[in-house]
């Protein structure tokens, strides 16, 4: 709706200035009135109060003479001036009571061609924008635009009004915000137009801040900063016309936009710039938003009593009275920021009282419910979580909602009902995660209650994440849900586990799940979806390319800013930089377009609820979910059975888990006596592992395979290398590793797992590269990596046995591989591979060539119909571990577009060693047909067996697991064999009818 609004205002322009007579009323018995207005800005409030009532008796009497001499024109005009009025001191029912007045003598004598139709209806827009209820406001916003398109006059004045706060109402009511960024166009364009003889930037510049404000309410935080870069290079250029107001005001945004990324040193160099320059006596409402800033950045720098300095000159200044009520919730704001650093700096009982003193000041401003309480009950919330008063916490996040948009009169226990999922505002699915968590939390005889309750509050809140999706969701590939809502879901695995140990009942085991499930499928099945959307359809290959190179290339020149900003956020290369990345983020956007417009539908659409996958006799599901206290586990099988475990997520949990990753991703220490100690250490740490994650719920089944969808740190772990019996004089070759007993892979999600062997769709079978570590003086990024000798063995040996494309050397390079690779259903890359340990999307595979590096993002151009990636590489499958998602790596990135099995290692790997095993792995799976899965277990089992204990270290064997479903080299496997029989039993068939027939023929 507010698309099309937009499409038919870009066209007004035209019309506004060709086809409309200028609108010039002028009444002079007006004019003499609004004096009054002006002098009510530079007064006190109670003299302002007086003022008002004084202009809105005069405009009265000016409608009452009006009526009698039935000039109707100045009776709207006088009532509309009186409305207008009465907003600032009266409550806004008088007001819109005053333009319903104004809108029967339109109805009953003025024609609707009548500019004064689109004056009256902005009007109401504007009160209702004033006291907040943006969805009304939009309503009339809405009527006002579509009036002044029929009206016979223009007035600029106006139509900029009804731009400006219908894209205010827009963006307090969380509507779409990419819709949003096309409306400031609008804007810009429409003010461009009125200044076509008279130019003047700081308008243009005014409407240009909107810019980084809605990237940031998108979370995009690089764009944000990039037009906040921009239109500091707009002010500089235009310095002379543009008021130093609002170079005082750009600079605060790019600080703003700093503080947003974390970036508080920097953020504190800009702001301290303006700081020290603006006016106080000029600007003072600025300084004190400056200085509030100045107080949250050293906050951010961890220097709470420097933070308190700025807070409290907050505090203390004599702010302008005429800001009314704002004054007071100003500074009870700055007494909330000083409370919250007394948290920090451990005096907690004068915190607790400056934050209920916050609210106490702000509740005798404002009427209840008020947007202004939010923060206060919010915060004091978290205090209450923190000291683990759960029951203040639970009460102050009720409050909290009660002050939103929302301004429910139910019971604490209930879910807020409203028709509109549109309504909810991030900060209040925050706040409504937060309750979630408390009523988890609670410890009284009626728990099960508030248990209840809390999964509702779960479910619910979920619901409307869903329906916010594509509004919540605009930083694409980012992590912002995903992270954030793991809360929620470990409020409701909390609250499903308390309430199956009090019933029993297994309905709370499969909710839990539900959860877990939900924690990790969200950003996969995003990203996933956009692959199918992209890749899957008609798009032009051409055209999915160019997406895909401007996106890397923009992700570079983001990459290169942030480098830049060490030297200055403002400097000529930064802001250099900057105008490629808009010019480029422009061009993404109309590539975007073109692909939504013309070929796709429903890009960002989420995929349907996690369900639970169908399991075969002597398979176990092992699901795990980390939250902050404690880890769950969950255990399925294909009888029905289930078990929900948790274990306290300790600091010796902890301790075992990092001296487990640390002593099996590293080579064993051979000073001394250090490798007996440090056998010694694994034994430890592997074997409590094992009672802790594994037994409990392993004991409970009669299991021959575990599918293990592991979560955060526990991504990083080999579950194969657990040792299951209590070390007796054992070594690494003797332990009782999990491998010997049961066959092991894992999964990413539990939802829609795939569990068999799956229809080749490729044309050839195997696709070979190999890393050759030649360099070259046009080659200068090569030299980071060295060669990988055991490559060759590798390839060579695939090679030699089995039909396939295979490339050593310069001709392995990542063109050659996106131009195969979709041909191919096993791709076998024994290359470098490189996980970015701050951006999971910059993981790389590196190939031979000058051009060698492929990002995850750029594995989509390859439209891989592989069922199998043997990543035989550095790295492979590391990577970041996010909340809800854990390693994101080139493993992860293969699994995305589709490749059904991925064989990868979880540290960098010995390549003499790793080759030695892909020869054994293949010989299993290629040559015995042996399934993919057994082929590498076998692998690991004749490792151990064949090499001494030194080598049986489980640096040397366990790197390398198995990611996703389980296959066999070719279609065939169990469905060849039954093609076999089938065409034997019809053969012998036609011989047995044969011979009957022969018989038959005999007889006769």
């Amino acid at each position: 709706m507010l698309l099309l609004i937009i499409l038919a205002a870009s066209g007004l322009h035209g019309q506004d200035f060709k086809f409309q007579k200028k609108h010039d009323y002028k009444n002079n018995e007006i004019e003499r009135v609004k004096p009054l207005l002006q002098r009510a800005r530079d007064v006190s409030e109670s003299e302002a109060v007086k003022l008002y009532k004084q202009a809105a008796a005069s405009f009265e009497s000016i409608y009452e003479r009006a009526i009698v001499n039935e000039d109707y024109e100045l009776a709207v005009v006088a009532l509309n001036n009186l409305a207008d009025t009465q907003r600032r001191y009266l409550a806004k029912e008088k007001s819109l009571e005053t333009l319903k007045r104004a809108k029967q003598i339109l109805i009953n004598h003025i024609p609707v061609s009548s500019i004064l139709w689109s004056e009256t209806y902005l009007n109401a827009g504007v009160i209702e924008h004033r006291w907040n209820d943006y969805y009304r406001a939009i309503d009339f916003l809405d009527s006002a635009q579509l009036l002044y398109e029929k009206a016979a006059e223009y007035d600029s004045a106006i139509y900029q009004d009804i731009l400006d706060y219908k894209f205010y109402a827009y963006w307090y009511s969380k509507s779409n915000v990419d819709t949003l960024l096309k409306y400031i166009k609008v804007r810009i364009d429409f003010e461009e137009a009125v200044q076509k003889d008279n130019f003047n930037p700081d308008e243009i510049l005014y409407i240009r801040q909107d810019y980084p404000r809605i990237y940031l309410a998108k979370g995009e935080y690089d764009m944000a900063l990039a037009y906040a870069i921009s239109n500091y290079k707009y002010l500089e250029e235009n310095s002379r016309k543009i008021y130093d107001g609002t170079k005082h005001s750009i600079l605060y945004d790019l600080a703003w936009v700093l503080y947003q990324k974390r970036e508080f040193q920097k953020a504190l160099d800009i702001a301290m710039e303006s700081y020290t320059t603006i006016p106080k006596d000029v600007n003072y409402t600025a300084y004190l938003d400056l200085t509030y800033l100045m107080g949250l950045l050293y906050n951010g720098l961890d220097q709470p009593v420097e933070s308190n300095k700025y807070f409290q000159k907050v505090l203390d200044a004599n702010i302008d009275a005429r800001l009314g009520a704002q004054r007071g919730i100003f500074k009870a704001n700055a007494l909330l920021s000083v409370g919250l650093n007394m948290i920090a700096m451990g005096k907690v009982d004068e915190a607790r009282k400056l934050m209920l003193e916050s609210l106490e000041r702000v509740k005798a401003l404002v009427n209840f419910p008020s947007s202004d309480m939010f923060q206060h009950y919010r915060y004091i919330g978290d205090f209450y979580a923190s000291q683990n008063n759960w029951n203040s916490a639970l009460l102050n996040y009720d409050s909290a909602l009660r002050n939103t948009e929302l301004n429910y009169p139910d019971d604490i226990l209930a879910f807020p009902k409203t028709d509109s999922a549109s309504k909810f505002s991030f900060q209040t699915l925050t706040v409504l995660t937060k309750k979630a968590q408390a009523l988890s939390s609670m410890s009284r005889q009626d728990s099960v209650d508030y248990l209840e309750a809390a999964l509702d509050y779960v479910d619910n809140t979920h619901f409307k994440l869903q329906k916010n999706r594509n509004d919540l969701y605009q930083a694409e590939g980012k992590l912002y849900l995903s992270q954030f809502f793991k809360d929620l879901y470990e409020a409701g695995i909390s609250a499903a586990y308390q309430l199956y140990m009090v019933t029993k009942d297994d309905r709370y085991t499969h909710k839990g799940f539900y959860y877990a499930q939900l924690s990790k499928a969200n950003l996969f099945l995003e990203q996933s979806k956009n692959y199918q959307s992209l890749v899957g359809s008609n798009v032009p290959y051409d055209l999915k390319e160019e997406y895909f190179l401007i996106s890397n290339e923009l992700q570079e020149l983001k990459n290169q800013l942030y480098e830049s900003l060490d030297n200055s956020v403002t400097s000529d290369s930064v802001i250099k930089v900057n105008d490629q990345i808009l010019v480029l983020q422009e061009r993404l956007l109309r590539i975007k377009d073109s692909i939504e417009n013309n070929y796709v539908s429903g890009l960002l659409q989420y995929e349907s609820e996690p369900s639970a996958p169908a399991l075969i006799k002597g398979q176990l599901l092992m699901e795990y979910f980390v939250g902050k206290e404690n880890i769950y586990v969950f255990g399925f099988d294909a009888s029905g059975k289930v078990v929900f475990r948790r274990s306290p997520y300790d600091s010796e949990l902890t301790s075992h888990l990092e001296t487990m990753i640390a002593i099996v991703s590293r080579p064993p220490n051979l000073n001394g006596g250090d490798i007996t100690a440090q056998m010694k250490d694994f034994e430890a740490s592997s074997y409590f592992l094992f009672k802790k994650l594994v037994s409990p719920v392993l004991n409970q089944f009669k299991a021959e395979e575990i599918l293990l969808i592991p979560d955060e740190l526990l991504t990083r772990i080999p579950f194969e290398a657990l040792i299951t019996r209590a070390p007796q004089n054992d070594s690494y070759k003797t332990y009782r590793y999990l491998v010997r007993d049961y066959k092991v892979r894992y999964a990413l999600s539990s939802n829609n797992l795939k569990l068999g062997s799956f229809e080749k769709k490729a044309t050839k079978n195997i696709l070979g590269m190999g890393y050759s570590g030649v360099q070259s003086s046009s080659q200068p990024l090569r030299s980071q990596f060295a060669a990988l000798p055991g490559t060759d063995t590798e390839i060579k040996f695939l090679r030699a046995r089995f039909d396939g494309t295979y490339y050593l050397g310069m001709e392995g390079s990542k063109s050659k591989f996106l131009e195969e690779a979709s041909d191919y259903d096993i791709i076998h890359l024994a290359i470098h591979g490189k996980a970015d340990s701050i951006s999971r999307f910059q993981s790389s595979l590196i190939f031979n060539g000058q051009d060698s590096l492929l990002s995850t993002s750029q594995l989509y151009l390859a439209n891989l119909n592989a069922r199998l990636a043997v990543l035989s590489a550095c790295e492979s499958g590391t990577g970041t571990s996010e909340k809800g998602e854990g390693t994101f790596s080139i493993a992860r990135g293969f699994a995305i577009v589709g490749v059904d099995n991925i064989v990868m290692s979880l540290w960098e790997v010995n390549d003499k060693i790793t080759s030695e095993q892909m020869v054994s792995f293949y010989n299993g799976f290629l040559e015995q047909r042996n399934d993919l899965n057994t082929s590498l277990r076998n692998m690991k089992l004749g490792y151990l067996e064949a090499n001494d204990s030194y080598s049986c270290h489980p640096y040397y064997w366990a790197s390398f697991i198995h990611l996703g479903s389980n296959m066999y080299f070719d279609d065939g496997g169990a469905s060849k064999n039954i093609m076999y029989w089938l065409l034997g039993f019809v053969i012998v068939a036609v011989l047995i009818l044969l011979i009957w027939y022969r018989n038959r023929k005999r007889a006769y």
